[in-house]
């Protein structure tokens, strides 16, 4: 986060403050103290944020599917599962009913 950044370019001035002069570091605590409040101001800032919201782009439609269709879908997720293992040659198409592939693996 732009805070956590802020924070952090703070504490390297710090760790300047004792490699210079005595002017110098007084600039470099005044820079690094109005960095912490920055920080802190940027903090406050990111947790009111609100994640964007999404606009639904898929709905779900209500559809009727009767016993043999879904047999039939559910024989070639099947045949398709079995391909993607490699169970199935990956030229079978899987559709067939008495295909010989998914006949020898005891799908159809």
């Amino acid at each position: 986060m732009v805070s956590q950044e802020i924070r952090n370019n703070a504490i390297a001035l710090g760790a300047l403050l004792h490699q210079v002069g005595e002017e110098q570091a007084a600039v470099l605590r005044l820079v690094k103290t109005n960095l912490v409040a920055a920080a802190d101001h940027a903090e406050e800032l990111e947790r009111g944020l609100l994640a964007p919201q999404f606009k639904v782009v898929n709905t779900i439609q209500e559809v009727k599917i009767d016993e043999e269709s879904l047999q039939r879908a559910v024989q070639r997720t099947k045949r398709r599962i079995l391909s993607l293992i490699g169970a199935l040659p990956a030229d079978c198409p899987g559709e067939c009913d008495g295909c010989v592939h998914a006949k020898a693996q005891g799908v159809a």
